[in-house]
């Protein structure tokens, strides 16, 4: 028997003793639901497409079934699809909203302990005032600098009491999860239940299950799970957390530490078996640490044999972030490249203090030494989702010379580390020396007497106090200051993060300076006003000396000059500069399919008029209002001078490039006539991205990218990748579906190859509410009876009263900021535009919602992302006929009363809407959904 599992997020157990189990999270009914792949069963590496498959990818796997079991028992590469490359959740700047269930449930042998209250498991988590100001929530929070911290308030412990639907005598961790997860959902209700982002099933699990804690690596689009074991009180409930905290961070996929080999017993880290903050190469990993400046990555160039290099002063790891570890990539030896042995060894400073307190002594006040798979290290962002093996290889005191080894593979690194003496006010910091040598160790030159790091800054006052640093708040050694300012845009990686940059406008359009990677502006300038893009800033940074980036941005260091700024995307005529770069010698040379010819074809149609290509789509889905000025656009050919990073992706740099050889070689008047700007190029290997756009820019000019290495997706006939940068430069952002970023598939701000929605359309300024349907509220729709016709047109017909808005204030969670919603309707066919709309969506009301007290004050808040996202549809099925492009909607609020519910609405006459003759083949009547059961 064949089985199709629909496009679905792969998700991975490790059970902690070698082995793990696959599944598929089910998007399509919420949160919190999986499909097992079958015990044991794994993947395929490849898709059918030749794709790698990874943890985290978006998937669609046709399996065959076990008759008994229901589970795969199969799968082939054939049967594998990769729609969506692997998702990452980040672990940086994340507010996890936690959903703990305590499972009682007797009937299946599974009955909650007195151990385990709801007031004893929130107090576990939260602290003893329920606040996370202490427990595995303050923990977490001080371990990451901040980064992750668990929205206390909108988290919650319940108990549920689920269907014994799970096997009883054999371990299914996903049947448990399943079970507690509909449980909770039926008792909260879907809207509420969906609104958590990760889920904790507590629970005494079957005899057969031998693990104190699971978690999934991945799941973070739909929820990451965790499952704790409270047969093992004892361990699993520690008033430390380390079994907790571990399955936490599994679920921003980070693996077990390593020591000597062997997996989870890293005692310095709580991703073994350490009682301690995770190690600086998890840090890094995590997004929670950087090397200390010009030691991010010594190798055979720098490390010459026979001399010392040094010092790089590092702070201990319970201090800060910023600057806390030395990375030495060892590619002199001659297994380097050897996928299974090359390492790259990370140096940290580890103290008992803060996150830290209760570190093994073996390893407190002691210079610690971890080495990782190089391969892997040198390349994250390809191998975020893998195992890097992050092994514990040795500790050193201060004032100490160590011939470096490593226990596990049995091999001597030919390098001498030298730990110079504490200093700083709490003996925070210390130097570290690194000599490598070719024949013996008394090659390498000992510093010289005396010879000590450059003076330490005082340490932050917050940093004598306990509460977790942020990583604002230390400054590394010999950092100095830099201003920038500018227009602030951003960019939106697809994938949860993003990076910021100011243009540069005082040297002309299209140069950017970037915050720096993962770096972000505060939430409020030096006055106290909001920070937003489009703003014009003024920026002193902490700069980091070796990439020239910002290090650390405080609120006193930003001024805001002139407001946000929003590019009008009304009456607008863009003149696009769109530059194919040929540069072979940076390895991103011109691909046969890109050329002049075929790529002002898909921008401008086959005769350069504009009439048709990507150019008309968007004409035509703003109704008029965006058209590209065809005649004053250009595609050119440059070859740019290799200033970016090829192992990296650094989109500024390479738009600084490309923009650069287009300015050179037009001149400075030409080139600034343009306003906006297009970066094709096969992008180094490290961007995972087909396109990327400017949030912002207007001022100074849209940039967009597109990769020509996803040549077939980004560069298809119909343009959803082009049309969505685009727009991004406009400052609209991605189409939700199902609580999932850039799923929604009727508009092309999602995945669809469709004019957007409504809502998208009404914050563009191109679309506007049907006459009395602005925003139908608790006043307006008053219960028990049915308020309408609101006739609309479909929107490939016009803009002008397109769709109707329903305010839902009756909702008590109306005014919450993450759960009022309002409504928008519309009727979309398959014309014009949205002719390649999804067939699921064409001849249909569709609805969307989308944040109410954003949407109702868009002015205030139109650079956030609201987030919109497809809520349903209804298909045409009742007695109201309409016109070719038109449809009466009805509305009412249920009546309190259950004998008295709304009455169905009457027939009436349907105006026709001013809008263009729809083509013959469209039906000259349309039948839609009546309000029934109103």
């Amino acid at each position: 028997m064949e089985r199709v599992v629909p496009e679905r997020e792969l998700v991975y157990i490790d059970y902690h003793d070698g082995t793990g189990d696959y599944a598929v999270t089910d998007t399509n009914n919420g949160k919190g639901k999986f499909e097992s792949l079958g015990k044991g069963k794994k993947p395929p590496k490849k898709d059918k497409d030749n794709k790698d498959i990874k943890i985290g990818d978006y998937v669609t796997i046709g399996c065959t079934v076990d008759a008994t079991t229901g589970q795969c028992s199969a799968i082939s590469s054939t049967d594998v699809s990769v729609v969506k490359a692997s998702y990452i959740p980040p672990a940086v700047n994340v507010y996890p909203k936690v959903l703990i269930l305590l499972v009682d449930a007797p009937a299946c042998g599974s009955g909650l302990p007195s151990s385990a209250s709801v007031s004893s498991i929130s107090q576990l988590y939260f602290g003893p005032n329920l606040d996370g100001k202490a427990g595995w929530a303050f923990r977490a929070e001080n371990c990451s600098y901040g980064e992750v911290q668990i929205d206390v308030p909108n988290s919650k412990v319940m108990t549920v009491t689920p269907a014994c639907t799970w096997p009883t005598t054999s371990c299914d961790a996903w049947a448990m999860a399943n079970a507690a997860n509909a449980a909770a959902n039926t008792a909260l209700g879907a809207t509420v239940y969906n609104t958590f982002t990760h889920f904790h099933t507590l629970m005494a699990v079957p005899s057969a299950c031998s693990w104190a804690g699971l978690a999934t690596l991945g799941g973070g689009q739909s929820g990451g799970q965790v499952w704790l074991n409270l047969n093992t009180f004892t361990q699993t409930f520690s008033s430390w957390g380390q079994v907790p905290l571990q399955e936490m961070i599994h679920n921003f996929v980070l693996y077990h530490g390593y020591s000597s080999g062997i997996e989870y017993q890293d005692k310095t880290s709580f991703m073994g078996t350490g009682t301690a903050c995770p190690s600086t190469p998890e840090m890094n990993w995590l997004g929670w640490a950087s090397p200390v400046q010009g030691g991010e990555g010594l190798d055979s160039v720098a490390l010459a044999p026979g001399a010392a290099l040094g010092p790089y002063t590092i702070p201990a790891t319970w201090a800060t972030g910023l600057g806390n570890f030395v990375r030495v990539k060892t590619d002199w030896a001659s297994w380097y490249t050897n996928a299974n042995y090359g390492m790259n060894l990370y140096f940290e400073l580890r103290q008992a203090v803060n996150g830290d307190a209760n570190l093994d002594p073996l390893y407190a006040g002691k210079v610690v030494v971890h080495e990782i798979l190089s391969y892997m290290d040198n390349d994250i962002p390809t191998y975020r989702s893998s195992d890097p093996r992050s092994n514990y290889m040795t500790s050193v005191l201060p004032n100490t010379r160590t011939v470096l080894s490593s226990p596990s593979l049995g091999v001597a690194y030919n390098l001498v580390l030298y730990a110079g003496a504490l200093s700083g006010s709490r003996s925070e910091f210390v130097p570290l020396y690194l000599c490598r040598f070719v024949t013996a160790d008394t090659e390498g030159s000992k510093p010289k007497p005396g010879e000590r790091a450059p003076p330490m800054p005082p340490m932050p006052a917050e940093l004598e106090t306990s509460p977790p640093p942020r990583r604002a708040l230390a400054q590394a050694p010999g950092q100095d200051k830099k201003a920038l300012e500018g227009e602030l845009v951003y960019i939106d990686y697809h994938d949860g993060t993003g990076d910021y940059a100011v243009t540069d406008t005082n040297n002309g359009k299209g140069k950017f300076e970037s915050l720096g990677k993962g770096k972000k502006p505060p939430k409020k300038d030096k006055d106290n006003k909001d920070i937003k893009i489009g703003d014009y800033v003024t920026i002193g940074c902490t700069v980091d000396a070796t990439t020239g980036q910002c290090s650390a941005i405080s609120s006193t260091d930003v001024a805001v000059v002139k407001a946000s700024y929003i590019p009008p995307a009304t009456n607008v005529f863009p003149k696009v500069l769109i530059l194919l770069v040929n540069a072979p010698a940076c390895g991103s040379g011109l691909p046969s399919s890109a050329s002049v010819s075929s790529i002002s074809q898909l921008y401008f149609g086959p005769n350069l008029d504009g009439k048709a290509g990507w150019a008309f789509r968007a004409e035509n889905c703003s109704y008029g209002e965006v058209q590209i000025d065809v005649p004053n656009s250009k595609v050119m050919t440059v070859t740019p001078a290799c200033t970016w990073p090829t192992t990296s992706c650094d989109a500024w740099a390479i738009a600084n490039a490309a923009n650069a050889a287009a300015k050179a070689s037009l001149g400075d008047a030409a080139f600034n006539a343009y306003t906006h700007f297009h970066t094709l190029m096969a992008m180094p290997s490290a961007c995972s991205w087909a396109g990327l756009a400017t949030l912002g820019g207007g001022q100074s000019g849209g940039q967009v990218w597109l990769n020509l290495n996803t040549f077939t997706q980004t560069f298809s006939s119909w343009g959803q990748v082009p049309l969505q940068e685009m727009i991004h430069n406009f400052v609209i952002y991605h189409g939700y579906s199902s609580g999932i970023e850039y799923q929604d598939k009727t508009s092309f701000m999602g995945t669809g190859t469709a004019c957007p929605s409504t809502p998208e359309m009404n914050w563009l300024g191109w679309a506007s509410p049907v006459q009395g349907g602005e925003g139908l509220d608790s006043v307006a729709l008053a219960p028990g009876a049915a308020l309408g016709p609101y006739t609309i047109p479909a929107t490939w017909a016009t803009g002008l009263g397109n769709f109707v808005r329903v305010k839902t204030d009756w909702a008590s969670w109306y005014t919450n900021a993450n759960y009022g919603m309002n409504l928008y309707f519309e009727l979309r066919q398959a014309v014009n535009g949205d002719a390649n709309l999804d067939p699921l969506y064409a001849g249909k009301v569709v609805v969307h919602e989308i944040l109410s007290y954003m949407d109702n004050d868009i002015p205030t808040y139109r650079s956030s992302d609201p987030p919109l996202q497809l809520h349903d549809l209804v298909a045409s099925a009742s007695s109201l006929a309409a016109g070719p492009s038109s449809v009466p909607v009805a509305a009412a609020v249920a009546s309190p009363s259950p004998s008295s519910p709304c009455p169905s609405p009457k027939p009436a006459p349907v105006p026709f809407a001013a809008a263009p003759a729809s083509p013959s083949s469209s039906p000259s009547s349309l039948t839609v959904a009546s309000p029934q059961g109103f």
